[in-house]
Formats: C-alpha cells, sequence, structure tokens
C-alpha cells in the first residue's frame, strides 16, 4: 500500500510541533536550494554545510512564525523565499564570525557613481555563478543579496550596518567587476580556441 503524499502545510505543522520524519524530510526537500544559496557567501564546501545546518536550526526555532499563506501554490514559494533569507544572513554571521573583513572597501563621498551600471545581457547565472568567488568579500555579498536573493538595498543597509548608498555603490562596483572578469574569461576562451 502507498502512504499518501504529506501537503506542505501538513509538514510545516508537524515540524512545528517537533516531529523528527517531518523535520528530517523537511530538510532533506531543502538541503540541495539551500546549500546553493550558502555556497554563493561562504568559501568551502564544509563552511557551506555548517551554514545550512545552522540554518535549519533556526527555521526549526522560527517555524511558528511562520505565515502560511492560504493559497497552496504560493505555500512553498514563501518557503523557499523565507529559508533563503535565513541562509543568507547565517553566511553572513558566518564570514564576520570568521572575521573576514567584508567592508574593506567603503566609498568616500567623491567616488559615488552619478548612475547605475547595467549587467551585461550575456552574462548568464552559470558564469555568474563561477565567477562570484573572485569578487571581494563585501561585492559578493551585496551582489547575491540584492540580485539572487532579492533583498532591497534598504533590507542590506539594515543587515550589513552600511548605508543605502554604499550598497549601491558597491554593487555597481561588483556588477563592473564581473563585467571585466566575464570579458577577461572571454577572451582566454577565445585564445585557448585558436592555440587548439
Amino acid at each position: 500500500m502507498i502512504k499518501p503524499v504529506l501537503k506542505f502545510q501538513e509538514l510545516i505543522l508537524k515540524c512545528v510541533n517537533n516531529d523528527s520524519k517531518a523535520q528530517e524530510l523537511l530538510y532533506k526537500s531543502f538541503y540541495g536550494f539551500l546549500m546553493g544559496i550558502a555556497v554563493r557567501y561562504v568559501a568551502g564546501h564544509y563552511l557551506a554545510e555548517e551554514v545550512v545546518n545552522d540554518s535549519f536550526v533556526k527555521i526549526f526555532n522560527n517555524l511558528k512564525h511562520f505565515v502560511m499563506p492560504e493559497d497552496t501554490e504560493q505555500q512553498h514559494k514563501l518557503f523557499r523565499g523565507w529559508a533563503g533569507k535565513i541562509v543568507s544572513r547565517t553566511s553572513i554571521d558566518c564570514m564576520r564570525a570568521n572575521k573576514k573583513h567584508i567592508y574593506a572597501d567603503y566609498p568616500d563621498e567623491a567616488t559615488l557613481p552619478s548612475d547605475h551600471i547595467m549587467v551585461l545581457s550575456r552574462l548568464h547565472v552559470s558564469d555568474i555563478l563561477k565567477l562570484l568567488n573572485q569578487l571581494p568579500a563585501l561585492q559578493r555579498i551585496i551582489f547575491n543579496m540584492y540580485e539572487l536573493e532579492g533583498f532591497t538595498h534598504e533590507e542590506i543597509s539594515d543587515e550589513l550596518n552600511i548605508s543605502q548608498s554604499h550598497s549601491r555603490v558597491v554593487l555597481a562596483r561588483a556588477k563592473k567587476n564581473l563585467r571585466t572578469f566575464y570579458q577577461e574569461q572571454s577572451i582566454n576562451d577565445s585564445y585557448e580556441k585558436r592555440i587548439n
């Protein structure tokens, strides 16, 4: 006999009530997604695993505060967003705890750009993810938070204790650096093709 599939809302309720099997199912269901977020922030697989595990502790401790929407199609999506923000913040906390100085490129007022720099349309997500690790830590964090996780500059400002204008400047620098890294990679790839 086949067991019926547990509805997402029921799964969350069981997790809130400390049902270990439900918690294990939720963990296994979202581990890959949350790990994908963590590896964009912290260096190394083991550190990312630690971040994800710490995040799940926070998720299970705060699950009673997650507001489950009535629309069953939105439940999974909203949970992913909520859990993703927890992992992002836990990653940042981990970097702070490891004493990585993420505020090294604080701009002075004279260096604030007058316009926004847009990411080249040729950059695909896979290209960006490969190049992200080349960015300085603060640029990588703000790029991830804004472009990939959907944080606003106000939320980034609150989370990192920096001004909104600083967040915008660092994001612009990250995009500019990604563009440069991408162009350098394209030149190297083109050169390798010619010599082979």
